[in-house]
């Protein structure tokens, strides 16, 4: 996902929800009393940053469409900002499946081969001999000129 995007929702949801949205990474940032202003503010762009990325890493599937969809998702139902997860399920992204399991089996791709017709023919009155013996024994005999098939 670019960086842009990410700034972008940083943006919406700091103009959404205000310093709610920020809290976040404030609490983060003050924790040490220790430290001066200036430091205290430089801990929270570090932490502003690093949580960018995070959710660009997160957010990486989604489209200009669906980002779009999650903010006014969250904005309209949610009080409180929301997490990475809320986020995604909120902007109606479906993951595709990763794994050997769900990938397309190339040989449904293929197209369907043309039987041979005597071939067919020939499986076909064995299948009906294999269920049927004696109702089909003298016809196989007179079909294929023989006393017993194989």
């Amino acid at each position: 996902m670019p960086e842009s995007w990410t700034a972008l929702l940083f943006r919406e949801m700091e103009d959404n929800y205000g310093a709610q949205w920020t809290y976040r990474w404030r609490e983060k940032a003050e924790a040490d009393q220790s430290r001066s202003p200036e430091e205290k503010a430089e801990a929270f762009n570090r932490e502003m940053e690093f949580s960018m990325r995070l959710w660009g890493q997160a957010l990486a599937g989604l489209t200009k469409e669906e980002m779009r969809r999650g903010i006014d998702t969250c904005v309209r139902t949610m009080d409180r900002p929301p997490n990475k997860a809320q986020f995604i399920r909120a902007s109606g992204h479906q993951e595709k499946p990763q794994g050997a399991a769900y990938r397309v089996n190339e040989a449904y791709l293929l197209p369907k081969p043309t039987p041979d017709p005597k071939v067919a023919a020939m499986r076909l009155a064995r299948m009906r001999y294999a269920l049927n013996p004696l109702r089909y024994c003298n016809r196989w005999q007179q079909v294929h000129g023989m006393r017993r098939w194989v």
